[in-house]
């Protein structure tokens, strides 16, 4: 029998905890799955503890990347690799909780749709569980508008059918961060999003050392990236309060990395739309008493 479902784990020198997130799927209590590692040109021991695991479990296995070719084009390949129906993720460093896979397919079947997300538990350096807020701001429904103003979803949350990822022509290799948003905007432009929101999954938020300079800089370019690419969208549905917002948000991460000849350009360039914004507020003032006007 083909799995109905199929887990995406992309993974890079991960030898330390891809036992725990394999475990996780397998504790399970929807039976009928494929997990698909994707091995993305690991330099440690990662395919042979992964090849361990799936020695006692047939539906566990290992695709390799002779290279390095980044988070994306290590979840594509498991994308178009995959067998089921459906697609979920689950980051190598993460995991599941034991009903995470049934009740995100419960909520396709029970509000037809074909894009789930779900509510996660964070747990950060100081090892303290607490529910993590941002999947909660975008909700069900038609998301599209939500997600153009603010970040959404993160892998592990999502469960999407395979046509889905087909209709979008899969996952944009070329974003360097924030990848989870592009994809799920490119989602919400064609699909009603289901939302479940008790936590299915645990996010393990550990900062590592490069997030001190290039870990920042990488995010700040990763969210220019996709503030470009649905810039004319964001514009419409959010105007130039919006685009302020996130130019704002682009300086924080430069700033952060240390880059600040940038954090200052882009701190100018949000002030321009919030200056831009001011005009487009008062033309609705007036467009809104003269429509009154005529009501008279």
């Amino acid at each position: 029998m083909e799995p109905l479902v199929s887990i995406i784990i992309p993974a890079y020198n991960r030898a330390n905890t891809i036992v725990t997130a394999l475990e996780s799927i397998r504790k399970q209590t929807y039976r009928n799955w494929e997990a698909v590692v994707v091995d993305d040109g690991s330099t440690d021991n990662t395919g042979e503890i992964v090849n361990q695991v799936a020695n006692n479990d047939v539906r566990i296995h290992l695709i390799r990347h002779e290279n390095n070719r980044g988070g994306q084009a290590a979840r594509n390949t498991g994308i178009k690799a995959a067998k089921g129906e459906w697609i979920a993720f689950l980051d190598s460093d993460d995991e599941y909780l034991p009903d995470s896979l049934q009740v995100r397919l419960a909520a396709t079947e029970k509000d037809k749709v074909s894009v789930v997300h779900s509510g996660c538990y964070v747990v950060q350096d100081d090892g303290i569980k607490k529910i993590y807020g941002l999947p909660g701001n975008t909700g069900g429904g038609q998301v599209y508008k939500k997600l153009l103003n603010n970040e959404g979803p993160v892998f592990p949350g999502l469960f999407v059918s395979k046509k889905a990822f087909r209709k979008i022509n899969y996952l944009d290799e070329r974003i360097v961060a924030f990848q989870e948003w592009d994809t799920v905007i490119r989602l919400a432009r064609h699909y009603t999003f289901g939302f479940v929101p008790q936590p299915t999954f645990i996010y393990y938020a550990r900062i590592s050392p490069d997030r001190i300079s290039s870990g920042w800089i990488k995010g700040a370019l990763g969210y220019k990236m996709i503030v470009h690419k649905h810039f004319i969208p964001i514009l419409l549905y959010g105007g130039p309060s919006a685009l302020a917002k996130h130019y704002k948000n682009v300086a924080f991460w430069y700033k952060n990395g240390g880059d600040y000849r940038a954090a200052f350009w882009y701190s100018l360039i949000s002030k321009t739309y919030t200056f831009l914004e001011v005009p487009r507020k008062i033309m609705s003032k007036i467009k809104k008493v003269l429509l009154s006007g005529k009501g008279k």
